[in-house]
């Protein structure tokens, strides 16, 4: 029997025996208590324990300080709530059977000494992150609600990325997505108040946190081992975005601050803050409202290398060593606008039932311009290129839940609706090139490989601007939108039998998820006669090369003339540089005036578009079983159901031209294809806690994750190209990839010294997807018959997605400290840091196309003495996005006397594998290279209510780099500078 086996059968029997167990000593003579827990100023407290010592009966204060205590014997009680840092209360409560007794309390410090740490900038939000994770159910890690509107960072992926085990895919220098594990974001989940977020991705299943704001948050979990009533999508884990509710009277501040790009080294960059509560009737409604707007540039310069490597090594050589196929210079302009904001509502109707509603969105606008000098080897030319796009992101979630307390137990419902656009309204393109740019260069030859940075040196170009021309122009234009629907329904019900305790709890939750992607495109070439001669009819004043190729538009006429050429990566490299730009308002009025209509459509670009719906049906049994003060057990069981349905299109013979006649001919050669699957997954799920000290805890968890396919993999389409003899293909049928995850975390805490955390993990990770290319042959596994394909695709060589045979596995340890130095003489010191080491080991499956010798040879007339096959074969590596070191450190200093919060922040992120080997010599794979920054921030009191705020990050300008790994040499290097921030906040 296999470990998941046992373990899925011990938990349905342990589950069964539970569930006897409550039938037979169901207590009738109990009631509950609940409550909220706040400090002197009516913040809630977080993760603050309530306990009734007598009978070992606790739980703790959730996001917004509410608690309930359910099971409770009827009589008189004495409850205990506890915070670290502050005194202790105990409170002698009455409990009626079948009651809900109401119990709000208030904490104060527990000291003088404490006061002037505990309960001022950066120390509150290190203990209210302190007592969530202490308590927490599952394997977590938190950033509070406090912690996040002190941090510097612009948005919750930046903060997010500083916990242990956790890293940041950036953009432009500013963090969007989350990397967990070593697993990338595609692999991982947002939820936001517990409901599922969808996916603001073109094609996979990765939301972009880059657009959410910290500062209307009430805190972020980070989910690395779930329990059984939480969704089971994430191979590597979820970050749940907690939202806050109204607490008691009436609360508003607002800030402003300025920032200064040391990309452009200019004023560039505003954001704006805004909050407000209030609770009403006697505090039973509540009422937050809060709101964002982020003004920002995301310049940046780049440099993009193209390689190309194809045969086998020379006898005296290990590999072939990869020549450049082409180089592109990127001098990138970005502005960025977010905003966003959160309406939230909760009703309680009395102490036995509350209603919430939660309104959130998320906005955020890009309008790009990239300016681009292209060096492409492969056609011996040099191209100018302009980029000007426009993207925008909505993310927004509304919520109903309610809870209420019914005959001793504990009923939660909710419905969520939570939807994400991803639009590109407007995309330009527009190619200009220079024919015969290098010097000695053959066509179909290539340069002796050196470092890329010196391609561009004058011995290699002879570069003639008068002889560029203008080429082509095209708009490309995208719509993606994604609806996700969820119902829950959950019912929790205690037991106690002598010194066990515990509780029941059984749910079930379905959700619809409906997405569709669209594609839109036109284009023209624009250096024919005929074309030319009816642009000049439009713009008579423009002129045409006179050298080179004859009578074309040149390039002259549309640059800019007011561009000054800045230090392109701060003057690191000497022969790189972009001295001419396309003046990007002249070319905006020549495309809406003119280029827009005269150009023709691309029909060929639906091939990509797709319709999805999905449902997931979940079900789930589980408990909590206390064994005195020492051990909590809780096993779970969690059963889910997929049904998925895909729209995609079929293109039998897809021209492979972009001309008019080929394009309308491509309309009438698509036609639509459905496809079904259905398939279910029964996922155990398994916490032990033993703490054997108060200050000493040991935590054990296995558990059971899943990731489902992109989309773009799972859409049926089947795109055949006679031209070029490929095959594109999808498949609906893909199963999930599904890991099996242990965890093991071994706490230590003791006030004056803070908390010390270690644990390890191992991830056994099955299905996990894999794009194969093969030549279509009979008799084989990419036999027409079997791909559902004709046989005149025979020799075809196909691109469809498969689940990888072969496990991966993934094992790391986590290190994480946090304390206020309170044992030193100066008191006010903070200090978070945490380290992860982690190593990965899968097989990334390739098939190989060999000549061999034909067996029909001799045999069948006219066959070829040798054909092409396909030989499957596999090479080991780690996993994509992995790193092998991560490290946070933050030190920082608190002063409520003279109202000085002040933190230096490190973080390190070591080289991750970006593409896998795909030949046997491993010239082809790619990876980044280390990545550190420093951030630093201030916040400084400068009357009563109103504080200064400074922040500087990246503060040493370091750049992004990827590498092509077996040489070295540079695949992709980008600066995009230092950015500060000044400015005001005000508490009314």
């Amino acid at each position: 029997m296999t470990m998941k086996k046992f373990l899925y059968t011990l938990s349905f029997a342990i589950l069964l025996n539970i569930v006897f167990l409550v039938s037979a000593f169901s207590q009738s003579g109990t009631g509950a208590i609940a409550g909220h827990v706040s400090d002197e100023n009516g913040q809630a407290m977080v993760g603050a324990t309530i306990l009734i010592e007598e009978i070992m009966l606790g739980t703790i204060a959730d996001a917004n300080g509410n608690y309930q205590l359910i099971g409770v014997p009827a009589g008189s009680q004495t409850v205990k709530i506890s915070f670290i840092g502050y005194t202790d209360v105990e409170v002698e409560v009455e409990v009626v059977r079948g009651k809900v007794t109401n119990l709000d309390q208030q904490l104060s410090v527990s000291s003088v000494e404490l006061l002037e740490v505990v309960a001022y900038g950066q120390a509150r939000g290190q203990l209210a992150a302190i007592n969530q994770q202490l308590n927490a159910k599952g394997i977590s890690n938190v950033v509070s609600g406090e912690k996040l509107r002190e941090l510097p960072d612009v948005n919750v992926a930046e903060a997010v990325g500083r916990l242990p085990g956790l890293m940041v895919e950036r953009n432009r220098g500013e963090g969007q997505k989350i990397i967990i594990r070593g697993l990338a974001p595609k692999y991982n989940t947002v939820s936001i108040g517990g409901h599922m977020a969808p996916s603001t991705s073109t094609d996979d299943r990765s939301t972009d946190m880059s657009m959410i704001a910290p500062e209307i948050l009430g805190g972020v979990e980070v989910l690395k081992a779930n329990t059984a009533d939480k969704d089971a999508d994430g191979l590597g884990g979820t970050v749940n975005l907690t939202l806050r509710e109204a607490p008691s009277g009436f609360k508003m501040n607002a800030g402003i601050l300025s920032g200064y790009s040391g990309h452009s080294e200019s004023l560039s960059n505003y954001r704006g803050t805004f909050y407000m509560s209030n609770r009403f009737f006697d505090e039973k409604l509540g009422v937050m409202v809060t709101a964002n707007v982020d003004i920002a540039e995301r310049n940046s310069d780049k440099m993009e290398v193209d390689y190309g490597v194809q045969g086998d090594p020379l006898e005296d050589e290990d590999y072939v060593q990869p020549w450049i196929d082409g180089l592109e210079l990127q001098a990138n302009v970005e502005d960025r606008t977010r905003s966003g904001g959160s309406l939230l509502m909760d009703w309680k109707l009395g102490p036995s039932s509350t209603i919430k509603a939660s309104n959130f969105f998320g906005y955020l606008d890009r309008d790009i311009y990239d300016r681009v000098k292209d060096y492409s080897l492969g056609n011996n030319r040099i191209y100018f290129k302009g980029y000007h796009e426009e993207v925008s992101q909505l993310l927004f979630s509304n919520a109903l839940e309610g809870k209420h307390f019914v005959l001793g137990s504990v009923l939660d419902w909710g419905a969520s609706r939570s939807q994400s656009i991803n639009k590109r309204p407007y995309g330009t393109r527009y190619d200009f090139r220079q024919q015969s740019a290098f010097i000695g260069y053959e066509s179909a030859g290539s340069f002796d490989m050196f470092e890329p940075e010196l391609l561009p040196a004058p011995e290699n170009l002879q570069e003639e601007i008068e002889q560029s021309y203008f080429y082509e122009s095209r708009n490309v234009t995208y719509d993606a939108n994604e609806v996700e629907t969820s119902f829950f329904l959950d019912w929790q019900k205690a037991f106690r039998l002598g010194d066990i305790s515990g509780y029941i709890k059984v749910g079930a939750k379905h959700r619809y998820k409906k997405r569709d992607r669209s594609n839109y495109r036109t284009g023209r070439r624009i250096d024919y006669p005929s074309q030319v001669s009816d642009f000049l009819d439009v713009y008579p004043d423009y002129t045409l090369t006179t050298a080179g190729t004859l009578d074309k538009l040149q390039l002259i006429n549309f640059l800019d003339e007011d561009y000054v050429p800045s230090d392109f990566m701060d003057g690191e490299y000497k022969y790189l540089s972009v001295n001419e730009v396309l003046n990007s308002d002249q070319m905006a009025d020549i495309n809406e005036n003119y280029l827009h209509d005269w150009e023709y459509i691309i029909y060929s670009v639906s091939k990509d578009d797709y319709v999805t719906d999905e449902s997931i049906q979940a079900y789930y049994l589980m408990t909590e079983i206390n064994i005195g003060k020492y051990i909590t057990f809780i096993p779970g069981l969690r059963y889910e159901k997929t049904y998925l349905k895909y729209d995609a299109k079929i293109a039998e013979a897809l021209p492979d031209g972009e001309n008019r006649d080929q394009e309308e001919q491509a309309l009438d050669m698509f036609k639509d294809t459905t496809a079904n699957n259905t398939y279910y997954d029964i996922l155990p799920q398994i916490h032990l806690r033993i703490k054997p000290t108060s200050w000493f805890d040991i935590r054990l968890a296995y558990t059971n994750t899943l990731s489902r396919a992109d989309y773009n993999q799972l859409a049926p389409k089947e795109i055949v190209n006679s031209t070029s003899q490929t095959v594109k293909l999808g498949n609906t049928k893909l199963k999930p990839a599904a890991s099996e995850n242990f965890d093991v975390i071994l706490t230590f805490y003791k006030s004056r010294f803070g908390l010390f955390t270690v644990g390890a993990f191992q991830k056994n990770i099955d299905d996990f997807l894999w794009t194969r290319d093969a030549l279509i042959r009979t008799g084989t596994d990419t036999d027409p018959d079997l791909l559902n394909l004709s046989y005149s695709t025979v020799g075809y060589l196909a691109t469809y997605p498969v689940n990888n045979e072969n496990m991966s596995t993934i094992k790391g340890l986590e290190f994480d400290m946090q304390t206020n130095l309170d044992f030193l003489p100066i008191k006010g010191i903070v200090l978070n840091a945490n380290f992860t080491i982690m190593e990965s080991e899968t097989k990334y499956s390739e098939t190989l196309i060999e000549r061999a010798l034909n067996p029909d040879y001799g045999l069948v007339l006219f066959a070829p003495r040798t054909i092409f096959i396909n030989r499957d074969t596999a090479y080991v590596d780690r996993l994509l996005s992995q790193p092998n070191y991560l490290a946070n450190i933050g030190i920082g200093y608190d002063n409520k006397k003279w109202g000085t919060s002040v933190r230096l922040s490190f973080n390190y992120q070591d080289d991750i594998l970006t593409r896998e080997q795909r030949r046997p010599d491993g010239a082809d794979r790619e990876g980044t290279l280390e990545f550190y920054r420093w951030d630093f921030q201030l916040n400084q009191r400068i009357v009563n209510k109103l504080s200064l705020n400074v922040n500087v990050s990246n503060i040493f300008n370091q750049p992004d780099r990827s590498v092509r790994l077996i040489t070295g040499y540079y695949t992709e290097l980008e600066y995009y500078g230092y950015m500060a921030q000044i400015g005001l906040k005000y508490n009314f």
